[in-house]
């Protein structure tokens, strides 16, 4: 998804917040910098510290606001872990011959 055109902050709504609430939640169970937060649609306090969390995991000012550096990097690791995700689980499974 591309970014939006409009930076979210905290006391936002909409589908752009739902979405980045969904990348962040599926990046903090790789990185537990990054906490788990609700899909929700809502811009909230909890929202506003996975952001600042996943700023500083990732080298990017932590201000809580998703402007497009921010959205561009949540969407770049996300689908990196989805891309490594689904290379691993489409792998043919070993068979350990002679065993």
């Amino acid at each position: 998804q591309p970014f939006p055109g409009v930076n979210l902050r905290q006391g936002m709504s909409g589908e752009s917040v739902r979405l980045i609430q969904e990348y962040l939640s599926y990046i903090a169970l790789f990185f537990r910098s990054v906490n788990t937060i609700a899909t929700t649609g809502y811009f909230g306090p909890g929202t506003t510290a996975a952001v600042r969390r996943f700023q500083t995991e990732f080298g990017l000012p932590s201000d809580g606001v998703v402007n497009e550096a921010t959205w561009n990097r949540i969407a770049s690791v996300y689908s990196d872990l989805r891309t490594v995700e689904i290379r691993d689980n489409t792998q043919a499974p070993t068979t350990t011959i002679g065993a």
